[in-house]
């Protein structure tokens, strides 16, 4: 319920409304995106791969949206990965940081207040991440995706998500990291096929 609200009051606020100019990224690529990479054992079901396109839908660049959360989790909304000796964690979708305070809860923004397993829900961590990539944008310009991983000095971290953007309309780019290429090659895979090719 809270996060039916939260995107509530995100959608009729403005804060995570799509562009006019954002190209929204359908149902149907995002299980086919999420079934290629979980081939073996894909995670969610059409009504799940719905709710996802609708949030990713509410963000201003919801491809760009969508290949970071490819990136951070390979689509898993129930991941997380401790950092600092168990007080820091990227979580969900979009690896939202969540650094613990009192009460098991976070303490910095954009998720003060929010638990590990409240971020592990798909409405909340886009929008969470959304928040995220604005303020990027508004600190550094021009690279902020090299921020969205945490360092400016990451440069590949932009090339990556490019690469992905890329796989998500069927052209195959290549990437340096051996993980991102073989993401790369199942996503093209996948949107061919639903395209058709």
């Amino acid at each position: 319920m809270r996060a039916f609200l939260v995107s509530a009051v995100l959608c009729l606020c403005g804060i995570a409304r799509a562009e006019t100019t954002a190209v929204p990224v359908h149902t149907n690529l995002v299980c086919a995106v999420q079934h290629a990479i979980h081939h073996k054992s894909p995670l969610w079901t059409a009504t799940e791969c719905e709710r996802a396109s609708i949030a990713f839908g509410l963000t201003t660049s919801p491809k760009l949206t969508l290949a970071i959360a490819v990136n951070e989790s390979d689509l898993r909304p129930n991941v997380v990965a401790w950092h600092h000796k168990g007080r820091v964690a990227d979580v969900g979708l979009l690896g939202v940081r969540c650094r613990l305070g009192p009460g098991d809860r976070c303490e910095n923004w954009p998720v003060r207040g929010f638990t590990i397993e409240e971020l592990k829900d798909i409405d909340t961590n886009i929008a969470a991440g959304e928040k995220v990539l604005r303020k990027k944008k508004r600190l550094l310009g021009k690279r902020y995706l090299h921020g969205y991983s945490g360092s400016t000095r990451d440069r590949g971290y932009a090339d990556r998500i490019s690469a992905i953007m890329a796989a998500l309309g069927g052209v195959e780019v290549r990437s340096s990291s051996p993980r991102v290429r073989k993401l790369i090659s199942q996503i093209v895979a996948a949107v061919r096929k639903l395209k058709g090719l």
